[in-house]
């Protein structure tokens, strides 16, 4: 019998929390669901490997660190570091120039996410709102 992850888990919440169907919730988007409105478990966590679902789970379920390693992506790493905690581990993939500028601007200006404001608009803003770095201002353009 094909069983997908979205069925199991709508089995599991309004029918039985059967393991056997269970142990069809593979992916991502399902076994954060599962997690955050069934039952934090390990054996469904541990399938949270996408950085959207992974921001959603330690946001609302458990900052689980084995679950925060897959916030790799600049847009996701930026909330997390927002909205959850500062991490300088997850902080490291916020790379792109606009993440990077709010960062920042809203968390802290760590050199280190600070060096990616390569972006003549978002170097602009930086130096305007932030502070006027050299190290960022030769990033600005005409």
């Amino acid at each position: 019998m094909w069983i997908n992850g979205e069925w199991a888990y709508l089995y599991c919440k309004d029918i039985e929390d059967n393991p056997e169907v269970r142990k069809h919730i593979t992916d991502s988007k399902w076994a954060y669901c599962y997690c955050l409105q069934i039952k934090d478990r390990p054996e469904v966590s541990k399938y949270i490997t996408d950085p959207e679902w992974a921001y959603w789970y330690c946001r609302y379920v458990k900052d689980d660190p084995e679950v925060r390693k897959y916030i790799t992506d600049t847009g996701w790493a930026y909330g997390y570091c927002k909205d959850v905690k500062d991490d300088p581990v997850v902080a490291k993939h916020i790379t792109d120039p606009e993440w990077t500028y709010f960062y920042c601007k809203d968390i802290r200006d760590d050199p280190e996410v600070r060096k990616y404001i390569t972006d003549s608009y978002w170097a602009h803003c930086y130096c305007k709102e932030i502070k006027d770095r050299p190290e960022v201002r030769k990033y600005i353009r005409n």
